[in-house]
C-alpha cells in the first residue's frame, strides 16, 4: 500500500468487492467484503473464474528523515483494472493488474510499484472470497481454488514484497483475516480453514520478520456493509444432500440477523490506518463491534463458544 488514501463473510468473513472501491474517511480505498444479502438456501451460486482480487501496495513519501507527508502513494491492484475509473483520476494512485493466483502478475505489479514510487512501505493482503456450504457439495477443484486464492495467493504476494521491505529494514505487512479466523461458523469449513491459516501464518511471520524491522499486522473485521454475494461468494448446496438442508436454512436465517448490524467500510479502513501508523508491535486489530464481542467470547472455554454459536443459529 502506498499511503494516500489509505473487509467477514457470512461468518464475519471479509474480502473484496467487484465494484469501484469505496472511499473512507481517511482516503484509503476499502478492499473488503461482507454479504449484503444471502442467496436462496436451495440454490448453488458459483463464483466466476476467481473474483476480482484487490491489494494495496504502499510507499510513503518523506519530507526528510523519518518525517512522513500527510498522504501516501497508493498502488491499487485488481484483476481487471480497465474497469476502474474512480481511482485512475488520482495523481498519487497507480492502478495496475494483479491476480494472486498468477505469479507473473504479482511480480509485474511489484515491479511497477517500485518503478513508479521508488519503493514499498506497506502491503495490504486483502484478496479473497468465501466458499460456503456443506463440505460434501464442493468438488476438489473448488476446494483448491479457495485455498489457492485466500492462502497461497497471500503467501506468494508477501514473498514478492519482502525483499523490498528487508532492504529498507522497515515496513508493514497487513493481512486481512476475519473474526472467522478465530471463531468458526457452520457451513464455512473451507472459508474458515483459510482464515485460520492466515492467522497462523501471520503470527509466525510476526516473530520471523521483527528482527528485520518489518511489522506484521492482522486485521479481523466482523460484518461489513459491502457487496459480498455478487462475485465474492462461492456457495455450494446440493439439494440431493437432504440431511444438510435444515442446517442450510437455519444458518442463512442467522446470517440475515447479523447483516442488519453490519459496520460501514470506513470501520475497516480506519483500523488499517491505525495498524500501519501506531508504531507499536501489536499483532491483532478488530474492526466492528460485532467482531469485538465475538472475539471477547473466544477467551472463554470452547464449550461456552460452541454453545453460543449453536444458539445463534438455533442448531
Amino acid at each position: 500500500m502506498d499511503r494516500q488514501h489509505p473487509g467477514p463473510n457470512p461468518a464475519g468473513a471479509h474480502g473484496h468487492h467487484d465494484g469501484a472501491p469505496r472511499y473512507c474517511r481517511r482516503g484509503f480505498p476499502f478492499l473488503g467484503w461482507k454479504p449484503s444479502r444471502t442467496p436462496p438456501p436451495e440454490t448453488s451460486h458459483d463464483v466466476p473464474d476467481r473474483p476480482d482480487h484487490r491489494h494495496l501496495l504502499g510507499h510513503r513519501p518523506r519530507n526528510g528523515p523519518g518525517v512522513p507527508r500527510p498522504r501516501w502513494n497508493v498502488v491499487a491492484t485488481m484483476r481487471n483494472p480497465h474497469t476502474e475509473q474512480e481511482l485512475t483520476s488520482l495523481d498519487n494512485v497507480l492502478v495496475t493488474r494483479l491476480d494472486v493466483t498468477d505469479q507473473t502478475s504479482i511480480d509485474d505489479a511489484v515491479a511497477s510499484t517500485v518503478a513508479k514510487f521508488g519503493g514499498i512501505d506497506v502491503l495490504v493482503n486483502n484478496a479473497g472470497y468465501g466458499a460456503y456450504g456443506p463440505l460434501e457439495a464442493f468438488t476438489t477443484s473448488r476446494i483448491r481454488k479457495q485455498f489457492d486464492t485466500n492462502v497461497i495467493g497471500l503467501l506468494a504476494t508477501t514473498q514478492a514484497v519482502l525483499p523490498h521491505l528487508r532492504a529498507n529494514r522497515s515496513g508493514s505487512v497487513v493481512n486481512i483475516s476475519s473474526i472467522g479466523g478465530r471463531v468458526a461458523f457452520p457451513l464455512g469449513s473451507l472459508y474458515h480453514g483459510t482464515k485460520f491459516a492466515v492467522e497462523g501464518i501471520s503470527e509466525s511471520l510476526h516473530y520471523e520478520l521483527a528482527p528485520l524491522g518489518i511489522k506484521v499486522k492482522i486485521v479481523e473485521p466482523g460484518a461489513i456493509a459491502t457487496d459480498f454475494t455478487g462475485r465474492s461468494l462461492d456457495f455450494a448446496n446440493d439439494e440431493s444432500l437432504t440431511d444438510y438442508q435444515p442446517t442450510v436454512r437455519k444458518v442463512y436465517a442467522g446470517f440475515e440477523k447479523v447483516l442488519t448490524t453490519a459496520a460501514p467500510p470506513a470501520a475497516v479502513a480506519d483500523v488499517i490506518v491505525t495498524a500501519v501508523t501506531d508504531g507499536t508491535d501489536q499483532l491483532r486489530y478488530t474492526a466492528g463491534d460485532d467482531a469485538k464481542a465475538a472475539l471477547s467470547s473466544r477467551a472463554t472455554t470452547d464449550d461456552t463458544v460452541i454453545a453460543g454459536v449453536k444458539a445463534q443459529f438455533t442448531l
